[in-house]
């Protein structure tokens, strides 16, 4: 951190960054244009602690969720999921933190599909005062279009999109925030794309009277195949501008 040592437990309360401090800071997040740095980042996952902190299913015959070495987006591992050939054809993964106050949140991936897929599904989920809001964002392959799904349960088309990237160790970001304080979408972010959504209104209903977030990534097969995808990092913020 600026003006304090890493080891350091309290952080000194400077509004100056020297140039060798943002230097610093360049070589250990990476290029500016990785992921977008609007809000505050509430959790982030690389995965290099295993899967033991996430909610995993896959549905179908030969459909699973396993932690893999190769390949990586700048971390030695990544998730895959295999979609199941029967039944409803898609694997997931869920991760809930705490949440504690209305505010703009978001969630961002970083996702390869290496086969042919009917669509990537990123779904934010919050519960507050007894209601769930829920945000979801969908991305079709066959038309090639990104959707998000309004109040009413319609899935409403936001953009297009071209060939997303399939290979190993190549991944495309994908970011969906909402406002919890409007129940409205904000924007999309979307294989380099920015979309403005903040028209459309998110869905509520009755919920528990635990606080918390919840991110879902789903895959869902095009055909009764075994359908591949691989997750390199997941991010979780708050209080987005």
């Amino acid at each position: 951190m600026p003006d304090s040592p890493d080891y350091s437990k309290y952080l000194i309360g400077s509004v100056r960054f020297s140039l060798q401090d943002m230097g610093e800071l360049a070589a250990r997040l990476g290029s500016l244009s990785t992921f977008d740095r609007r809000g505050e980042v509430a959790f982030m996952e690389t995965f290099m602690g295993g899967l033991g902190a996430w909610q995993t299913n896959a549905s179908g015959t030969g459909g699973s969720v396993s932690l893999v070495a190769n390949p990586t987006y700048r971390n030695p591992f990544a998730v895959k999921l295999i979609t199941g050939s029967t039944a409803s054809k898609n694997a997931q993964i869920s991760k809930s933190i705490g949440v504690a106050e209305l505010t703009s949140i978001g969630v961002e991936i970083f996702i390869a599909p290496t086969t042919l897929y009917d669509t990537i599904m990123l779904r934010l989920s919050a519960q507050f005062n007894s209601i769930e809001y829920t945000g979801e964002l969908q991305i079709k392959n066959t038309p090639a279009i990104f959707q998000v799904v309004n109040s009413l349960s319609v899935s409403e088309t936001v953009g297009a999109h071209g060939t997303l990237e399939t290979t190993d160790g190549n991944y495309t970001p994908f970011k969906l925030v909402i406002d919890l304080s409007t129940a409205k979408y904000k924007r999309v972010i979307a294989a380099g794309q920015e979309i403005d959504v903040s028209t459309i209104a998110i869905q509520q209903s009755a919920g528990s009277d635990t606080n918390l977030i919840m991110a879902t990534i789903r895959l869902t097969a095009e055909s009764a195949a075994n359908r591949v995808g691989y997750v390199a990092q997941c991010i979780i913020t708050a209080n987005e501008p």
